[in-house]
Order: C-alpha cells, then sequence, then structure tokens
C-alpha cells in the first residue's frame, strides 16, 4: 500500500497481494514475463544451527564479577590481539580445523 503525500493511501498494486501462510507473511508478484512467482519471508534453520542456537554458554559468574568491577573502578582493558586470536580460534574450531 502506498500512502500518498497527503496522508491518504493509494490501493495496493494488483500485481502484489498479501496472505498469511503458517504465520509468516507471502505476496504474489507477476513478472515480465506474465508467470506469477510466490515470494516469502519464511526461513528453516539447519539442523547444526539449530543444534548450535539450543546450547548455552558456559557463565562462570565470578569472573564476571570482577570483569564488572574492574570496568566500574576504570581498570578493565581490552587486549585486542587476544581478542582477535579467540575470535579466529572461534571460528577455526566452528569449520573443524585445530587452533594453534
Amino acid at each position: 500500500m502506498e500512502i500518498k503525500g497527503n496522508g491518504s493511501a493509494a490501493p495496493p498494486d494488483r500485481s502484489e497481494r498479501s496472505s498469511s501462510k503458517g504465520g509468516a507473511s507471502s505476496a504474489t508478484s507477476a513478472g515480465k514475463s506474465g508467470t506469477t512467482r510466490q515470494l516469502s519471508d519464511e526461513f528453516k534453520m539447519s539442523p547444526s544451527s539449530v543444534d548450535l542456537a539450543s546450547k548455552e554458554a558456559p557463565l562462570d559468574a565470578s569472573k564476571v564479577s570482577s570483569i564488572s568491577q574492574a570496568i566500574r573502578d576504570g581498570r578493565f582493558q581490552v587486549n585486542a590481539e587476544q581478542v582477535a586470536q579467540k575470535l579466529i580460534d572461534g571460528v577455526r574450531e566452528m569449520v573443524g580445523q585445530k587452533t594453534s
């Protein structure tokens, strides 16, 4: 639906029709060749993504507390090289490579 400058709404383009399908919206669009294609905003997660999303990261409450206190006190310093290396190691682990 298009909103005109005066605040009135123009009717939707006849080539697009919105409907609800399984909780996700979808639209039908007519292409240049006159064929109709189905557009959807649905997605599916791979089994490995579902497995990864269901796992909780371990949490060391005392470490979190000490870091929080260091931040409040202005003593916390970030080691950019260490952070970068941990990110690289994490990616390597995800893709199955041995870390150094």
